[in-house]
């Protein structure tokens, strides 16, 4: 199944022309993110972007892309849409990461949009800006009877681990011996600081919880 980091930073080359045209360096996608429309190629001799819709391309699965001529392609300088590196929350409000790929059907249709190694559908999709997917709730998994007699763990968990570890509560009062800093490289945390209840939420939006939990001391 191929994914947008397969077609990223390749040449794409028309084989009848004999031409490299440029390096593929985005894709563009429907507003309401179901297909993949065209890829955007950086001309570096002409220092310009084009375009050239999905349909032209005859491979994308060596090391460059393939179509059958230069011809195929059209300038472009309009705004592009690619939601990879988006942050993804869902209605309650729950972060769920960033996105890393997009996984595509071999006619380019979106098949799936991968975040911290979950799948979602984009028939979750709500809406989105500049930066950010809104999707549904995933549908509850029915959960399955205890066989009798199993014992129940003490300890609240979730996805296998305790409670705590997940909200990082048990980090409050303690010191963090490093700087944390967010993907924008601003402070979460100074080394020597205080960790607080706004430390630990801000590492969770950023996914630096666990990095914040390696490093705090008491």
């Amino acid at each position: 199944m191929p994914g947008t980091n397969d077609f990223l930073s390749k040449p794409l080359i028309a084989v009848k022309d004999g031409k490299n045209c440029g390096i593929v360096t985005n894709m563009l996608f429907t507003d309401d993110m179901t297909a993949v429309t065209d890829i955007l190629v950086f001309d570096q001799i002409e220092s310009a972007y084009n375009i050239m819709p999905v349909d032209k391309i005859i491979n994308m699965n060596g090391d460059a892309v393939t179509t059958d001529t230069a011809d195929n392609l059209s300038p472009y300088d309009g705004k592009v849409f690619n939601p990879v590196n988006f942050d993804v929350f869902d209605v309650k409000g729950r972060h769920l990461g960033i996105v890393s790929e997009i996984l595509l059907t071999k006619n380019y249709r979106v098949k799936s949009i991968v975040c911290r190694g979950e799948s979602i559908s984009p028939a979750r999709l709500i809406s989105h800006s500049d930066d950010t997917l809104v999707v549904k709730e995933r549908a509850a998994r029915k959960k399955q009877p205890e066989p009798a007699g199993a014992e129940r763990s003490s300890a609240a968990k979730t996805d296998g681990r305790p409670t705590a570890m997940i909200t990082g509560s048990f980090l409050v009062g303690r010191r963090c011996d490093k700087n944390i800093l967010n993907r924008f490289n601003e402070i979460i945390v100074r080394q020597g600081g205080a960790i607080t209840p706004e430390t630990v939420r801000e590492a969770k939006l950023s996914g630096k919880l666990l990095e914040l939990s390696m490093h705090a001391v008491k």
